[in-house]
């Protein structure tokens, strides 16, 4: 079986040889990938040159999301009971407030754990490693689903299908719309009904004309009513909610799927919907998938509980023991000692430091990159003091070069990225993945970098 590596190298030779017969036609399929992704609404750079995977890094990847559940589902049955001797100290460190509280102790529908888990791991030196789970962030599934579809359209790279295919190896297709699919079962599980009324809550846009994000809620929208289920994505506003029946232009919904943020929430002075949906969750009255529950576990503490060897006895033995072979060690500044500081002083090559809260790849300090050992010692003395910053060691990001097309023909270009793949109610779909000319993988936008087709090979 080949190695992904290997896969990767003979794509490399194959697109030089392709070039080489032929140039327009490998520059203009270059082209109609990342113009049918636009098409479709993704507005990203997306490189014909996919990260291939071998069937082995794949099963640990399966692996990995089966410990990730099962290290969220102890949690929050830590949290959730009050008589449980470890409950106090592991609500302070997830940082449970007055209104996550309320969330824990309410009537929500479908499951407690979140239903769309998407973690940002590395490989690096042949092991997966997680800086990150996305427990609440609801995006990106129809971005993968995208991706996935269009490269499998692609007529060059169907050619490189079929001579793997001619070699013994096969590149795996699940096919278009595969993680919409395994979102719909989620839905459908969460509604338990066979034809639900389904909506997408997507965030208003500030501006007349539609943003990526409501064009690719439309996209998912589009997915399932082509399954024959009524479905429509709605805006905050538009929710309606009387005498404890959710509903949209009088129609009463069965299930949702909630495509904003926490920060919504805590920022709707009232009028604009989004508390409403809350207080219908709360209420028992909505079902929801990527339910609020997964802003309890939206903290990178969760990373500092499985490395606090405190909280031992709320895991298993073995699961503590195989997840920690995916985490780097973590913990949370405001519990250093001083002679943590010194350590994390000494080797701060071997450090960053972040916000416990959705970073973006703002505020993240890697000590390698900090010359000045000042402004270190002030990094860490600030992140102390007030308790919202974490240390975790560095996984180095190996530098990857892919082929891009120039006005001088292919050229090699060095890039960074990571590797995120979806898990939905606990089956995994399509691998999400950034790529970067920086450290900072988050920052791929225009011009910083866009994301990777990640294909699996057996």
């Amino acid at each position: 079986m080949l190695e992904g590596h290997e896969i990767s190298s003979q794509y490399q030779e194959f697109l030089e040889e392709e070039f080489r017969r032929d140039a327009e036609f490998v520059q203009n399929e270059f082209h109609y990938l990342n113009a049918n992704c636009s098409n479709e609404g993704l507005k990203m750079d997306v490189p014909l040159f996919p990260v291939f995977l071998g069937g082995e890094v794949h099963e640990r990847y399966l692996k990995f999301g089966e410990l990730v559940e099962g290290v969220l589902a102890s949690m929050l049955e830590v949290v959730r009971n009050p008589y449980h001797s470890h409950c106090s100290d592991m609500k302070a460190m997830l940082g449970v407030d007055e209104e996550l509280e309320v969330i824990l102790n309410s009537k929500i529908l479908g499951r407690m754990e979140p239903g769309v888990v998407r973690p940002d791991t590395v490989l690096s030196m042949g092991q997966i490693k997680a800086h990150e789970f996305n427990v609440s962030w609801p995006g990106g599934i129809a971005d993968s689903d995208i991706i996935m579809g269009n490269l499998f359209e692609n007529t060059l790279f169907k050619k490189f299908v079929e001579r793997m295919e001619k070699q013994g190896t096969t590149l795996h297709n699940p096919g278009r719309g595969y993680t919409a699919n395994l979102l719909l079962q989620a839905l459908l599980e969460t509604a338990e009904m066979e034809k639900p009324y389904i909506v997408l809550i997507h965030p208003r846009p500030y501006h007349p004309e539609p943003d990526e994000g409501v064009i690719l809620a439309i996209w998912l929208r589009d997915q399932f009513r082509s399954q024959g289920y009524e479905c429509d994505m709605i805006y905050p506003d538009q929710f309606e909610y009387e005498n404890g029946n959710p509903s949209f232009e009088g129609r009463h919904i069965d299930v949702a799927y909630r495509l904003f943020e926490w920060k919504h929430v805590q920022g709707d002075p009232g009028f604009l919907g989004y508390k409403k949906i809350l207080g219908a969750a709360l209420n028992g009255d909505l079902a929801i998938v990527n339910s609020f529950v997964s802003e309890i576990l939206s903290a990178k503490s969760v990373f500092e509980l499985v490395w606090d060897d405190d909280f031992l006895p709320c895991f298993s033995h073995d699961l503590i023991e195989e997840i920690r072979t995916y985490i780097p060690r973590t913990f949370n500044l405001l519990k250093a000692s001083d002679e943590d500081l010194d350590y994390i002083t000494e080797t701060k090559d071997s450090w960053v430091v972040k916000p416990v809260k959705g970073s973006c790849g703002m505020k993240v300090f890697l000590g390698k990159l900090v010359d000045d050992h000042g402004f270190w010692n002030h990094i860490l003395q600030e992140a102390r003091a007030y308790d919202f910053m974490v240390a975790q060691e560095y996984v180095e990001t190996k530098e990857l070069n892919i082929l891009r097309l120039s006005e001088h023909g292919l050229i090699q270009e060095p890039c960074y990225l990571d590797i995120n793949p979806f898990y939905i109610h606990g089956r995994m779909g399509h691998y999400f993945s950034r790529w970067s000319r920086t450290y900072m993988t988050a920052q791929c936008g225009p011009g910083m970098g866009g994301m990777f087709p990640v294909v699996i090979a057996s």
